[in-house]
């Protein structure tokens, strides 16, 4: 390996620092042999590649702390472009107040204020009309299960009557019929009203279950 492959040796990663170190090298030993500078030349080659590494580490940190303030300063200004828009909406005047603004869907909201009031409010008239309706008074229409087990009830009242006249003739014809009439009273009441209560809890369930997903929604 002579003098002009060493100084015309480009096979480090960077080659602008390793011809520059090199030239100061030459610069400074001059006066070196053949020898000398093939055993020099290993060490330029080692001390460009160090250079190298520190100049990426700088490089990567340089710019990790420059994305690091352009970040902030983008932040800043996002939250002083929010706090000028919501000193505008704060200090422009409306026609009517947003306390006193009503209801009424043909009105367009214009603050986030008076968004939350009108959801608020259409969800506590959904409330009301669905309360309204679940509290109608339920007419009770038996079915034709109710009317068949009314009439076996009253064929087994009236064959247990018809046992006890044939026993004991008619003494007791009379206090059965009036207890088969006042069972099957009592039994038909009583369905009836164990249905509606049955009915009534239902609605109950369903319209705490309803509210309860509203105000989580609200939430």
């Amino acid at each position: 390996m002579d003098l002009q492959e060493i100084l015309h040796d480009r096979r480090t990663p960077n080659d602008f620092a390793y011809l520059l170190q090199r030239n100061q090298f030459q610069r400074a030993n001059s006066s070196l042999t053949l020898e000398e500078l093939e055993v020099q030349s290993p060490m330029v080659r080692r001390n460009s590649c160090r250079m190298l590494g520190d100049d990426l580490v700088k490089n990567e940190r340089r710019r990790i702390l420059n994305a690091k303030r352009d970040t902030l300063q983008r932040q800043r200004r996002i939250e002083q472009i929010e706090a000028e828009i919501e000193n505008k909406i704060r200090n422009e005047s409306f026609e009517a107040d947003a306390d006193s603004i009503s209801d009424d869907e043909t009105i367009e909201p214009r603050t986030a204020a008076e968004w939350n009031r009108r959801i608020k409010s259409t969800i506590a008239k959904r409330n009301n009309e669905s309360i309204e309706v679940a509290t109608v008074e339920y007419r009770y229409e038996p079915n034709w299960v109710d009317i068949v087990w009314a009439i076996f009830w009253f064929c087994l009242l009236i064959g247990i009557i018809a046992i006890f006249c044939y026993r004991f003739k008619k003494v007791f014809v009379a206090i059965f019929d009036v207890i088969a009439g006042f069972s099957v009273y009592v039994y038909t009441v009583l369905s009836q009203q164990i249905y509606i209560g049955f009915q009534k809890i239902g609605e109950a369930i369903d319209r705490q279950t309803a509210a309860n997903a509203n105000n989580t929604n609200i939430n």
